[in-house]
C-alpha cells in the first residue's frame, strides 16, 4: 500500500482530527484496520481515488467520503492537493440505513442496551420497531455525563444529515447542520438541554424511513422497492453495501 496524500477533513472547530489517507489499493480488512487504529490522535480513513472521485474507501461509504471530503478539505490547513476532482451523487436510501444502524448502536449506551443488541442482530423491522419506541426523553443513560452529550452530538449529527439529504442539501459539518436545523445546534455543541428537539429529529427521520418501501429479505438483508418497480437488496450486516440479487448478504 503506497499513500498517495493526506487530507484533514470535517468541521474546522471538530475535536477529533478526520484524516483521509488517498492510497493505490485497499489493502485487506485487516491492514486496513492496523493502520486506522495506529495513530489515536488522528481518526484514519483510506480510500482510493480513480478518475477524480473516491471509488472505495475503508469506513463508510464511497460517495458520501468523496463529497465530505471535497466539501471541507478548504477549512484545514493542506500538505497535499486535492485529487478528488467532483462531488457525486449521493446514495440517499444507503444513507438513511446507515443513520438507523448508528442510531440503534447508540441506544447501547442507554438501559436498552439488550434490546438494542437484539435489534442489531436481527431485521429491518427489529431496528424500526426499537427505534419508535425510545423516546429519547426518557432513557436512562448509563455512561457519564461527558460521554452522553457525545453520543447525543453524534445522534444530532446523523439525524441532521438525513433531514438536510431529504431537503437536497448535503452538510459536513456541524456549523453546516446548525444553519439549517438551528433546533440541533445545542446538541451539536454538547450543551445539557432537554431532548425535545432531538426527539422530534428522530421522528422526522422515521418519517423517512417509512415513506420508503422496504422489505426485510432473508437475514441481515433488505429489498428495497425503487421507483418504477425496480429493486436493490442492501445489507444490514456491519458495512451496508448493495448485495447480489434478492436472495444476496454480506
Amino acid at each position: 500500500m503506497n499513500i498517495l496524500a493526506r487530507y484533514i477533513h470535517g468541521s474546522s472547530d471538530s475535536v477529533d482530527c478526520d484524516v483521509l489517507y488517498i492510497t493505490d489499493h485497499l489493502p485487506s480488512l485487516r491492514e486496513c484496520a492496523v493502520f486506522c487504529s495506529a495513530d489515536r490522535s488522528e481518526n484514519r480513513n483510506l480510500a482510493v481515488v480513480s478518475d477524480g472521485v473516491v471509488s472505495a474507501c475503508y469506513k463508510g461509504f464511497p460517495d458520501e467520503v468523496n463529497n465530505a471530503v471535497a466539501a471541507t478539505y478548504p477549512l484545514h490547513a493542506q500538505r497535499d492537493a486535492l485529487m478528488i476532482l467532483r462531488a457525486v451523487p449521493r446514495d440517499r436510501e444507503l444513507k438513511y440505513l446507515s443513520v438507523l444502524r448508528k442510531f440503534i448502536m447508540e441506544l447501547r449506551h442507554t438501559a436498552l442496551y439488550d434490546a438494542a443488541q437484539k435489534a442489531l442482530k436481527g431485521t429491518y423491522l427489529d431496528r424500526m420497531q426499537l427505534a419508535r419506541s425510545a423516546d429519547l426523553r426518557a432513557l436512562r443513560w448509563e455512561i457519564s455525563l461527558e460521554d452522553r452529550l457525545e453520543r447525543i452530538k453524534s445522534m444530532a449529527f446523523q439525524f441532521g444529515q438525513a433531514l438536510a439529504l431529504r431537503d437536497g442539501i448535503e452538510v459536513y459539518t456541524k456549523q453546516a447542520i446548525g444553519e439549517h436545523l438551528p433546533e440541533l445546534e445545542k446538541y451539536l455543541k454538547r450543551r445539557e438541554a432537554p431532548l425535545d428537539d432531538l426527539e422530534q429529529a428522530k421522528r422526522a427521520f422515521l418519517d423517512i424511513m417509512t415513506a420508503l418501501d422496504i422489505r426485510d429479505c432473508g437475514k441481515n438483508t433488505v429489498l428495497l422497492i425503487t421507483e418504477g418497480g425496480g429493486h436493490r437488496c442492501i445489507s444490514l450486516a456491519g458495512k451496508e453495501h448493495d448485495a447480489q440479487g434478492p436472495e444476496g448478504s454480506a
